[in-house]
């Protein structure tokens, strides 16, 4: 259940984006769009930029498990 409904986030989200749009923009200039739209991506870059970088660098995690992995195999063939 829980997967179709992540599943299902995307294409709802796509229409219901559609539908939000074209009502904003019935009645408003479609520049207000743009300008709402530039507003949150400001906003999401500032969060960025203010949540710490552990949270968000997924490399160096893939990195410590990739290091965990290797020594837990040598320590495997260690014991045969």
């Amino acid at each position: 259940m829980w997967l179709t409904i992540f599943i299902l986030c995307g294409p709802v989200g796509v229409l219901l984006g559609y539908i939000v749009a074209a009502a904003f923009i019935s009645y408003t200039d479609w520049r207000w769009a743009f300008y709402l739209q530039v507003g949150v991506m400001v906003i999401v870059i500032i969060a960025m930029l203010i949540v710490p970088s552990k949270y968000l660098d997924l490399e160096k995690q893939t990195e410590k498990n990739k290091i965990r992995l290797s020594t837990s195999e040598t320590a495997a063939e260690d014991l045969e």
